[in-house]
């Protein structure tokens, strides 16, 4: 397995163990050269996890929750971050903690 796709599987399992995979998500897919993690809550949460490299992983979403833009794509530089990205954000809702995780560049309506 190559780090990429170790890297994706950490995100697919932090998906899994934060049950956000209503109706879908937590699955680990080879798209061109990159793998992609999706992730939903049904009505409030759909979204995917791009990873390029262990510093360029990209999240992408489109959310209800009404303290995030309602879409928006980031890059983060490490896996930490991502992933308190997605913790603050889609988990324990700590919007403005979730705002504040560094990225490397961000696109949407901040």
């Amino acid at each position: 397995m190559s780090e990429r796709q170790e890297l994706a599987q950490r995100i697919a399992d932090f998906v899994l163990n934060n049950e956000m995979t209503t109706p879908y998500g937590g699955d680990v897919v080879k798209s061109g050269n990159h793998y992609t993690v999706l992730f939903s809550k049904a009505a409030i949460l759909d979204g995917a996890v791009d990873v390029y490299g262990p510093k360029f992983i990209q999240v992408k979403y489109q959310t209800q929750y009404r303290d995030l833009p309602a879409k928006a794509s980031m890059v983060f530089e490490s896996e930490t971050n991502a992933l308190d990205f997605l913790n603050k954000a889609f988990v324990i809702r700590d919007f403005d903690g979730a705002l504040d995780v560094p990225t490397k560049r961000s696109y949407g309506p901040w």
